[in-house]
């Protein structure tokens, strides 16, 4: 009967990858050069997960870039010049995109980050016109726009990737960025080269990659919209009055036999609505530009966007001044309101 030093010894020369049951026969298990990359990949997600679930975070949606698109032939240029991205050929033609999506979805999902599909958004908006009439003159609105006032998201996450490849090894160099959804601005960014491998798959290649900057990326993502549920998310209120009405901005306007200028009722409002905003133009009785800044969450603590807010200055608008107006959005972040004129008693 062996001893049990010798035991030891067959134990530490069996082949790395296998172990055995209660039977003393071999099982069939993944080598552990296979699996430590994944194991190690793994416990940092969860590791940052832990710690990091309970603050409310923003809806965020991965997108491939236009830089990615254009490298990659998935869209035209329009008669104005502009490419116009095709994001259902690139879902249906290349199958490492949706790999590399769903990779960063499972990354950002471990982190508690709720996240919108975008090949699934896609078809919500597949015969919506590309153009939207806010008064006489129509109010030309992108794809992109589009697309986002339909997603109604915070956060687009923007992705642009190469696979490279040298001998037999693999390696990948990738580029993240976060911009907000309403206007566009980038609020972090990150990008590398992930370590050249032999046998490791395209999603494993870039969760390596991406995985060493992730906490600096998703701290940036979280601190900025803490910001914004703070502050207010800052969108853009393009107000016309139709040169045909009967009124204008510095017309005389009654509320409860109190007397102000129409442009100083909006005022009145907008202080009582909002923590800031900015009138940043006036360049006539019939125009004014005005900053604001909408709350993310309304006094119920449901979801609030520049549309709810929209539609409730229209009817401020029409049930105490007896204003007639309509609006309306050119992607999320930025609104055209049209006064018509007085209401006719």
């Amino acid at each position: 009967m062996p001893s049990a030093q010798s035991q030891g010894r067959a134990a530490s020369m069996q082949p790395l990858g296998t172990t055995k049951n209660k039977k003393g026969h071999h099982l069939n298990t993944p080598p552990i050069w296979e699996t430590s990359r994944a194991q190690h990949c793994q416990a940092k997600r969860y590791s940052w997960a832990m710690e990091n679930m309970q603050a409310k975070k923003p809806t965020l949606i991965i997108i491939p870039s236009d830089v990615w698109m254009k490298t990659n032939n998935f869209g035209d240029m329009n008669e104005k010049g502009y490419f116009i991205p095709d994001y259902k050929k690139a879902f249906q033609n290349d199958a490492n995109l949706l790999l590399v999506i769903s990779k960063i979805n499972t990354i950002m999902a471990e982190r508690g980050f709720p996240l919108k599909n975008l090949e699934s958004e896609i078809k919500k908006i597949e015969n919506t016109s590309n153009t939207m009439a806010a008064f006489a003159e129509a109010i030309p609105e992108t794809p992109f726009e589009q697309l986002l006032r339909t997603l109604k998201t915070d956060m687009i996450i923007q992705i642009t990737y190469t696979l490279m490849q040298e001998g037999p090894k693999k390696s990948i160099v990738f580029n993240l960025q976060a911009l907000d959804a309403y206007n566009q601005n980038q609020v972090v960014g990150a990008n590398g080269t992930g370590a050249p491998s032999v046998s490791v798959n395209l999603p494993v290649l870039l969760e390596e990659a991406v995985l060493s900057q992730m906490d600096n990326f998703t701290a940036s993502l979280q601190k900025y919209f803490d910001v914004l549920m703070e502050k207010g998310r800052e969108s853009k209120l393009f107000v016309r009055v139709n040169k045909k009405a009967n009124i204008n901005l510095d017309k005389d306007m009654n509320i409860a036999e109190e007397e102000k200028r129409l442009l100083d009722w909006m005022d009145v409002y907008l202080k009582k609505k909002l923590k800031r905003y900015n009138i940043d133009n006036q360049e006539n009785d019939y125009s004014v530009d005005i900053t604001l800044n909408i709350p993310l969450l309304d006094e119920k603590g449901a979801g609030f966007s520049l549309n709810d807010f929209m539609s409730q200055f229209r009817r401020y608008l029409s049930n105490s001044l007896k204003i007639e107006s309509k609006y309306s959005l050119k992607g999320l972040g930025e609104a055209w309101l049209v006064i018509e004129g007085e209401k006719s008693i």
